[in-house]
């Protein structure tokens, strides 16, 4: 070898050079992706502290003795069926609590791989939707049953245009998505309009097999709509049993003209009128595909309206918009490749350059949120589980809250001694329910503290949301929940004091569980 050789300079890997490593090898180049997307999940997985809503869960799918139980106890809950299914096998299998996040990772990773193999998008595009905020925390790292909705909505895209004409599985995964969120039944209701426009803009309106088998699948998925609404309604929780607001005509008209108000939670920096552009601009990208683009758009409008009638829409509920755009996209998409279409017109480039400001504030958002976890926990239940446990004397101890639902994540640490006072009973599940006291004071705290002491011979801790103690200055009236209200007198606050004693107090979670711990003296 010659020295010349020897001594010659390493090539640096240009943006040219990654480009063409990328085409000659985009397979490997998923891979490689998914693995370090993989990696960092499992990153802030680890150093997750779980808070309520995720234990509420998986507390509701394993204590009750049968299948039949375990429903009539979801009814009014607000969810479909099939996150609590999902947990319920896997804990009667595993017998472990960690199944929580575990089954959460496996269903975000198994719905990423899938993109990054299968989607048809440039490998940048992947890694936007991979690494947007709603995907990496809200789906992922937080254990709830909006992800579980990206494998069947993935598939359904990547499968329509092979399986719509023959079989019953796309019906199939539409059940399946109908019973993952109320928001993907929403999706579901529109991925049928798509198809049925479709079907009949090809075949006309005639008897024809491919609408006998649209019909058939149509069936299959509203029976998924149908078991989820039944579900998600109920008396469980007759608190949240009337959801529905009467609003004027402007509200409804807001939401279908300018729904980035309705979306604001995508976004929060920016205004409404300018997310509304960016959300209707993202639909160029299928304006060559008018079934597609209605979808869409109808989409768009239906959750709009969802969250100015029924409920806000938060972070988590509004990103299932942007799951169902790529899923039309990669219908799209899959048929220009099949096509070999080569023209891209004005609106395409349009369309994806709003698409690409979209995902890049959503990724934006996902770098926000990790830094700011590095300095404060998503909840502080964590925390206090290890503060009881770093003591033998309260390692034991009986926990009671106001407001009670802050005992709920406990469980998950080991912490499974709470005691609920508006409902007056062991348990780590509130109730939301009209028999349970609504109006509590700080005296009522404190008896149930000293009877729960004299009747169990047990230290007992008292956790009071951040503010409702710790000011020397009454309080009344304090909403705390639905319908519960939380009042202290002067004199309340000066008895609690002279009877407890201040363990910590944990503030800044990123969440709403923030309280301040009391040791019973």
């Amino acid at each position: 070898m010659s020295s010349e050789a020897v001594l010659a300079p390493v090539r640096p890997v240009g943006p040219d050079r990654l480009r063409a490593l990328v085409i000659a090898h985009p397979r490997l180049m998923a891979v490689l992706a998914f693995v370090c997307w993989s990696a960092l999940v499992l990153q802030l997985a680890v150093h997750h502290a779980v808070w309520r809503d995720e234990v509420r869960a998986l507390s509701l799918a394993i204590d009750p003795a049968t299948l039949s139980d375990m429903v009539a106890g979801l009814r009014g809950e607000g969810h479909p069926i099939l996150w609590y299914l999902l947990l319920r096998t896997s804990y009667f299998v595993f017998v472990s609590l960690f199944v929580l996040p575990a089954v959460s990772f496996f269903a975000a990773a198994a719905a990423i791989a899938f993109l990054f193999l299968r989607a048809p998008f440039p490998l940048i595009v992947r890694l936007l939707i991979a690494c947007s905020a709603f995907v990496v925390i809200e789906y992922a790292v937080v254990s709830r049953n909006y992800g579980i909705a990206m494998l069947p909505m993935f598939v359904f895209a990547d499968r329509y245009d092979a399986w719509r004409r023959k079989g019953i599985g796309l019906g199939v995964l539409l059940f399946l998505l109908a019973n993952t969120s109320v928001h993907a039944a929403l999706a579901v209701i529109m991925f049928c309009g798509v198809w049925l426009v479709e079907t009949l803009r090809e075949n006309g309106l005639v008897w024809s097999r491919p609408l006998r088998v649209f019909l058939l699948n149509a069936l299959v998925a509203a029976a998924g709509v149908l078991f989820a609404a039944w579900i998600t309604t109920g008396s469980a929780n007759d608190t949240y049993s009337s959801r529905i607001a009467i609003h004027g005509f402007s509200a409804i008209l807001t939401a279908i003209l300018n729904p980035g108000e309705p979306f604001q939670a995508l976004v929060p920096m920016l205004p409404a009128f300018l997310l509304t552009m960016l959300l209707f601009g993202c639909l160029l990208l299928l304006l060559d595909r008018p079934a597609l683009c209605l979808g869409g758009l109808g989409a768009l409008l239906l959750m709009s309206l969802l969250f100015v009638i029924v409920y806000p829409g938060m972070y988590r509920h509004a990103a299932i918009w942007i799951l169902v755009f790529v899923s039309l996209l990669w219908i799209a998409e899959r048929r220009r490749s099949a096509s070999a279409e080569q023209r891209v017109s004005v609106a395409r480039r349009m369309g994806w350059g709003f698409l690409l400001v979209l995902l890049c504030l959503q990724v934006g958002s996902t770098i926000g949120i990790v830094i700011d976890l590095a300095s404060r926990p998503w909840s502080h239940s964590r925390a206090l589980a290890s503060l009881l446990k770093s003591d033998p004397k309260l390692a034991g101890s009986i926990v009671l809250a106001e407001p009670d639902y802050l005992v709920e994540p406990l469980r998950y640490y080991g912490l499974e001694r709470t005691w609920l006072p508006r409902e007056d009973r062991f348990g780590n599940v509130v109730n939301f329910t009209r028999n349970a006291r609504l109006d509590l004071d700080l005296g009522a705290i404190l008896e149930t503290a000293e009877r729960l002491r004299r009747e169990n011979g047990r230290e007992v801790v008292i956790l009071l949301g951040t503010g409702l103690a710790d000011a020397a200055t009454p309080a009344a009236g304090v909403k705390l929940g639905p319908n519960w209200t939380f009042s202290a007198t002067a004199e309340q606050i000066l008895a609690f004091g002279a009877c407890t004693e201040r363990l910590a107090s944990f503030k800044g979670a990123m969440t709403d569980e923030d309280y301040s711990v009391y040791r019973l003296r």
